[in-house]
Order: C-alpha cells, then sequence, then structure tokens
C-alpha cells in the first residue's frame, strides 16, 4: 500500500481513536473504551506498514509478523465494543479459540513455513515466504470479514429498534469494510492494488469511524435523557424539587418538581430568588432566607422546616436543605438546595399530638365548659383554625345550641355574636348537617354556601373553609364541634377518621359529665 495512503490511515485512527477515547473519559462506557483500543492499534499497524518503519533494524519480517498480531487484537477490541453496545455476551471461549489458533499459526507461516516447505518438497523460500504470507491473510482477514459481517447485523437490529442514523451509516459502512477484508487475500495473490481500492480503504475508516461516533453520542444523549426522565420520576414520587442560586447574579433554576410544588409552570430560564421567597409563608420567610440563602461565606449544609403557601390558600409543610458549592477556584459560588414535601409526616405528627393532648385534658377531670373551651384551643392550635364553637343538644327543646366558643382574633368578634345568637341551630349548615348524618362534614366555602345561616358574617369576616364532627356517646349526637378557617385546604380522609375518634372521646366525656 502507498506510504501517502497508510499516512492518512494513520490520521484518520488516531483521530477517531482520541475521539473515542474523548467520550469514554466524558462518560464511562465499555464500547467508546473498547473502539478506543481498537483503533489505535490499528494507527499503529499503519505506522509499522509504512516503508521507513519496517525496514527499521533490516528485520521486515518481525514487523510484519508484529502488525500482523495487531490485527488480531484490534478486531477483538472492535468485535467487544460493538457486541456492548448491541447488549450481546461473546462466549468465553471464543476469545481463547480466537487468539490461541490465529497467532500462532500467523508466526508459523512467517517464520517457519518457508523452511519447512522447502525441506520437504523442495520449494524455493522465496515462494514459501509468499504461499505463508497469502495464508497469513487469509487467517487474519476471514475472521475480520465475519466481524464486520456480525457488526452488521447488529447494527441494523439497533436501527430497527432506535432508528438511530449512527447506527445506520456504520451499518452502510461495514459493506465495504467486509468487502476490502475478503479482497486483502486476492488483491496480494494477484498484485493487484488499483488507486480506488487503496481509496476505498480511506472512505471505509471514515464513513464507519464517523456512524459510530454518531452512534455513540446518540446513545449517550438518550442515556441522558432516560436520567432525566429518572431523575423527574423519583424527585415526583419523593416530592422532591432542587434548585441552584448563583450568588453574582442572584438568579435560580429550578427543577420541575420544584416548580410544581411552587405552583409554578416548569421554564429553564433562571428566576430572582425573591420568587422562591414569595410563596414562603410570612412567618417562616425570614428564617428561610437567613439559613438557605446566606451561606455564601460558610461551608455548612443547613436544613429547615417551613411552611409554603399554595394556589388557593393551602399550605404545605416543606423540609429544606442547602449546601454551598465552590467553582474551580475554591470560591463558593453557588448554593445547591432541595425542597421536599413532607406534609403527610407533619400531619401524621399533628394527628398523633393532637388526640394526646385532648385525651390529656379530658383526663383531668375539670369543669365541662373551660375544658371543651381548652379542647375548642388546642384543636384550633395544632391544625390552623381561626375559629371554633361547641353546639350541644337541648334534649328538651331536641336542638342545637351554642355551648363554649374560641376565637383566635378581635376580627371574628361578630362571627362570634352571630354565632351565639343562632338559636335553634338544627337548620344551620354545618352543625345541622354533622347531626343529622352523624359523621364528620366539612364546606369548601361557606361564604358562599346557601344552606349556611351566618353566611354574610362569615363572609365579612373572611371565614371559608368550615368543618365539623358529632360528639357521640352510645350512637346519640351529644353535640357538635365546628371550626373555621380563613383559607382553603385539601380533603384529609385521616383527619376525618380523627374527628371521628376525638368525637367520640369527648362525647363520652360529655355524657359522663351529665350523669
Amino acid at each position: 500500500m502507498e506510504a501517502t495512503y497508510l499516512q492518512v490511515i494513520f490520521l484518520l485512527h488516531i483521530g477517531f481513536g482520541g475521539v473515542f477515547y474523548f467520550l469514554s473519559w466524558q462518560q464511562r462506557n465499555h464500547f467508546a473504551r473498547w473502539l478506543a483500543w481498537s483503533w489505535a492499534i490499528e494507527a499503529v499497524r499503519a505506522v509499522i506498514l509504512l516503508p521507513a518503519v519496517h525496514s527499521l533494524g533490516d528485520a521486515p519480517g518481525a514487523w510484519y509478523a508484529f502488525a500482523d498480531i495487531l490485527c488480531f487484537f484490534a478486531n477483538w477490541c472492535l468485535l467487544a465494543g460493538c457486541a456492548d453496545v448491541a447488549g450481546k455476551r461473546l462466549p468465553a471461549w471464543l476469545a481463547p479459540l480466537y487468539f490461541w489458533s490465529g497467532v500462532p499459526l500467523v508466526l508459523f507461516n512467517r517464520f517457519a513455513l518457508p523452511t519447512v516447505l522447502q525441506a520437504l518438497w523442495g520449494i524455493p523460500l522465496a515462494d514459501g515466504l509468499f504461499g505463508g504470507v497469502a495464508a497469513n491473510l487469509l487467517i487474519m482477514f476471514v475472521p475480520i470479514a465475519v466481524t464486520r459481517l456480525t457488526i452488521l447485523v447488529w447494527l441494523w437490529s439497533i436501527w430497527k429498534k432506535s432508528r438511530l442514523p449512527g447506527a445506520l451509516v456504520a451499518a452502510a459502512f461495514c459493506v465495504p469494510y467486509g468487502v476490502v477484508a475478503l479482497a486483502a487475500p486476492l488483491q496480494y495473490l494477484y498484485a493487484y492494488n488499483p488507486q480506488w481500492m487503496l481509496f476505498l480503504w480511506c472512505v471505509r475508516v471514515i464513513g464507519f469511524s464517523i456512524g459510530l461516533v454518531m452512534l455513540l453520542l446518540s446513545l449517550q444523549q438518550a442515556a441522558l435523557v432516560r436520567s432525566e426522565k429518572n431523575l423527574l420520576a423519583a424527585q415526583g414520587l419523593a416530592k422532591l424539587g432542587s434548585w441552584e442560586l448563583d450568588l453574582a447574579s442572584g438568579l435560580a433554576t429550578w427543577s420541575a418538581e420544584m416548580c410544581r410544588l411552587w405552583s409554578r409552570l416548569p421554564s429553564a430560564q433562571a428566576l430572582p430568588a425573591s420568587e422562591l421567597l414569595g410563596a414562603i409563608h410570612p412567618a417562616d420567610r425570614d428564617r428561610f432566607e437567613r439559613t438557605q440563602l446566606h451561606l455564601g461565606t460558610t461551608a455548612e449544609c443547613n436544613q429547615i422546616e417551613f411552611r409554603l403557601l399554595c394556589d388557593g390558600g393551602e399550605v404545605r409543610w416543606m423540609q429544606g436543605r442547602s449546601t454551598p458549592v465552590r467553582d474551580g477556584a475554591g470560591q463558593i459560588a453557588w448554593l445547591a438546595g432541595t425542597a421536599q414535601d413532607i406534609t403527610d409526616r407533619k400531619q401524621a405528627e399533628v394527628r398523633m399530638h393532637l388526640q394526646q393532648a385532648v385525651t390529656r385534658v379530658l383526663a383531668e377531670a375539670a369543669p365541662i365548659q373551660p375544658t371543651l373551651r381548652k379542647i375548642l384551643e388546642i384543636v384550633a392550635h395544632e391544625l390552623d383554625w381561626e375559629f371554633g364553637a361547641v353546639w350541644m343538644r337541648d334534649r328538651t327543646a331536641n336542638s342545637l345550641r351554642c355551648f363554649e366558643l374560641w376565637h383566635s382574633s378581635p376580627m371574628l368578634a361578630a362571627f362570634a355574636d352571630a354565632t351565639r345568637k343562632l338559636v335553634p341551630a338544627n337548620t344551620d349548615g354545618i352543625p345541622g348537617s354533622v347531626a343529622l348524618s352523624r359523621e364528620p362534614r366539612s364546606s369548601a366555602d361557606v361564604s358562599r354556601d346557601g344552606t349556611f345561616q351566618r353566611q354574610a358574617v362569615a363572609a365579612s369576616a373572611g371565614l371559608r373553609e368550615g368543618v365539623g364532627f358529632p360528639l357521640m356517646a352510645r350512637s346519640e349526637v351529644l353535640g357538635v364541634m365546628e371550626f373555621f378557617s380563613t383559607r382553603l385546604r385539601p380533603a384529609d380522609d385521616e383527619m376525618r377518621a380523627v374527628f371521628a375518634a376525638l368525637g367520640t372521646q369527648i362525647g363520652q366525656y360529655v355524657e359522663r359529665q351529665r350523669l
């Protein structure tokens, strides 16, 4: 082969081998690493075949034999790499068979066969050497052609399954690769080395290499997309969002789950830190900013629990973590943080604490009115209600009457007066429906509930959500507890179960007090 074409092939293999090595270093995978080794070995073979190299030491036969042995290793690396990308497992016996049958034969044909032929049949050494080289080409290039055919089938199956263009390009150039491999022994036998064949050697290296690079990049991109989808799915399942704050610009990037938790549309655009703070409960905002966003001079990882104000007035409990990240110069350049929805855990803690607190109050054996007022205050405080009232059944008049109430703000005094004056309350929305159904009931917005007699005054006070549960004893409704809030909250079946349990517990206490 002409030196110019060998130099081109050397440069092509060095160049693409470097690309494969960089891709394997950038993202570890066996496919790119095997290809890097294969192309590096082919580059060494091209250098050895240069006249200026194999003439060194006046031992061209030894150089050619070394190049022939390298051919086995280059072909095996290519087969192993393509098997990896195709998801195929090569038999354990294949490598020993390939190397232990091929390499000794190549060495025998190169160095011993001419002498054996001369000694046994008197064939001249030159003719024996020619025959040995021809046999070596068959031993080397027939497996290479079979390898290319196998790789062609693998690449075609990848193309059919994934429609990745790189697989199709590489598969297409497997054909001239196999043709050139089968033609090599014939070219040697007939000394046929036209320019177009030499040009085809270069073209098949370029096309096949470009196809494999395209395939590798597509696979890495697909793996990245799959990883991002898995991350989004994991964050969604864990209700965990992530964010990064650039300290220099004050802009933060949010994950999709972070946007969902903050009731924002996902956006690739960085947002100011104020967007992060805006949805946090005012009582927790300063503490969040102090512990999560002002870490520019420390290397601490801080944790905080805070409340998040969602659309519709719903409050969610979040657990936040943040840590500073340093740049290449060792300076803290940005903050990385997470926010996880822990509302379910907090609600479970609140329910357990609520039941324990009510049990302690009932065990104190205090008079009924202060006891019920204290229970109203405990339930309202634990569950963030602004108003609570107890309605007791007047067995003589068979009606509900306001027995005790509690409210958190003087702004609710008018609503409290309206509640006290509401006699009887059998037809009033929450107390009446709870007493009738004998189970906890709620109203999504009492300010718009036509069955709620205190609708106008509730709207003036800003009250919206209302809930009530019966005080039961021996299947009898002794009274009703109701609570109101200025914000809406999602339905909570577990909280309804807690209300039902509290209603039975308080109802039994009321019955004991009346005996």
